[in-house]
């Protein structure tokens, strides 16, 4: 598959897994509030974090050691057992951390539906993992349906509460999105079935040599979720729970990753090694003029789309998701130099990289949200991502000898490339 056919593919899926999230989140926000909303905000972003961190970059090493042709019958199968084990001892070390420190204790009595994080944080464990063996391995089409799988699931399911006219609330919202893991996981574990199995056994070994690939950058992805998160629980901090609810419809302003992450994850499957530049440099160029196009267009157009979709009482969300917006659209240029940097086996450049960012997220955070609230915790990272994506390029010019001019400016001949 070409890589623009390949592009296209994971553009399509992801605008379509956008548009399904933005459907969800309009349901959602209608029918809980922004209240309400916060509080389901919270609870999927702890889901996000602890199923992030029990990841421990193997869904990056599965992708890289696809590349090397060795032993890849045995890949999958010991990411998701070497997995599975870390994520149930620590699962296990936190029941027993809750049950022994009486306020968190007693938290998660009050909020009995944070116990659903035993279930759903394994599903989507394995569900990244099998993923990424399907885009390592250029099943381009079966990965583009798992991306969209998921949320279908969630619309489909919220459409027939609606149908039925069963209220909506966090509680049974949760049980939806448990289930459309559930349908996911099943997609994928069939569309990997020859790969589950562990015909000559367990490997430790490989499972560590994974472990510690991964880690390399999987530091640096979880700070990089701590960039864009942060915002999220320092809001909570200085002005509460309904606040946390308004800024998570600012924050779809992130659904522009759709491009770049599409075209990072085709850039990551297609690049074999550090002559391939060229073509890091040419994704770069086509991607500019459409993220402008797109922050015109978010600029002109989100007054009217927030007020007249989400309610008059998201309103305090329009300046924020502006800003948002322009921040993760200059983000989008560091997913393909990420890729390169990956293959190349510098994933520590992205640690460091993101190290600085969150450390200038947390301080800004920290200066703007008392004074400006919402719009200064926009502010604040996005000046994160334009200081992540400034190192990013410095070390990537350094590394490719690429001037400015063969990144930046589009050429003739990348157009008729894409005709």
């Amino acid at each position: 598959m070409s890589m623009y056919l390949a592009v296209s593919k994971l553009i399509k899926a992801n605008v379509l897994f956008a548009v399904l999230g933005i459907f969800i989140s309009v349901i959602v926000a209608r029918e809980l509030g922004a209240l309400l909303k916060g509080e389901l905000t919270l609870f999927l972003l702890f889901s996000s974090i602890l199923s992030l961190t029990m990841r421990f970059g193997l869904d990056t090493s599965i992708i890289r050691f696809l590349k090397d042709k060795k032993e890849k019958n045995s890949l999958l199968g010991n990411s998701i057992y070497f997995a599975l084990i870390m994520t149930f001892s620590l699962l296990l070390f936190f029941y027993l951390l809750i049950g022994y420190f009486e306020n968190t204790s007693n938290f998660f009595h009050n909020k009995q539906y944070y116990y659903f994080l035993y279930v759903l944080i394994p599903l989507e464990v394995v569900s990244i993992l099998i993923a990424s063996y399907l885009l390592g391995s250029n099943k381009i089409s079966k990965y583009s349906i798992s991306i969209v799988l998921q949320p279908a699931a969630m619309l489909t399911m919220l459409s027939m509460l609606l149908v039925f006219n069963v209220e909506l609330n966090v509680w049974n919202a949760i049980v939806l999105i448990v289930i459309s893991f559930l349908i996911k996981l099943a997609y994928l574990m069939y569309e990997a079935r020859n790969q589950l199995s562990l015909s000559e056994g367990y490997s430790l070994n490989q499972s560590l040599d994974l472990f510690r690939f991964g880690l390399k950058s999987h530091i640096g992805n979880i700070m990089d979720f701590f960039i864009i998160r942060t915002d999220i629980m320092l809001i909570l901090f200085f002005a509460g729970i309904e606040a946390v609810g308004i800024y998570s419809i600012a924050a779809l302003a992130e659904k522009i990753n759709i491009i770049s992450s599409s075209i990072g994850s085709a850039v990551f499957a297609k690049i074999e090694s550090s002559d391939d530049s060229n073509l890091v440099n040419k994704v770069i160029r086509l991607t500019l003029p459409l993220l402008l196009m797109i922050i015109l267009l978010a600029i002109i157009f989100s007054k009217y789309f927030m007020t007249s979709i989400f309610g008059e009482s998201f309103q305090g969300a329009i300046q924020p998701f502006i800003i948002l917006i322009i921040g993760f659209s200059i983000l989008s240029i560091s997913k393909p130099i990420k890729a390169y940097l990956i293959v190349i086996d510098q994933p520590i450049l992205l640690t460091y990289a993101s190290t600085i960012s969150l450390v200038c997220n947390i301080i800004l955070n920290l200066l703007l949200i008392p004074f400006y609230g919402l719009t200064g915790a926009a502010i604040a990272t996005t000046l994160a991502n334009i200081v992540y994506v400034v190192f990013l390029l410095h070390y990537y010019k350094k590394h490719t000898l690429e001037s400015f001019k063969n990144i930046f400016l589009l050429r003739m001949t990348d157009l008729k490339g894409v005709f």
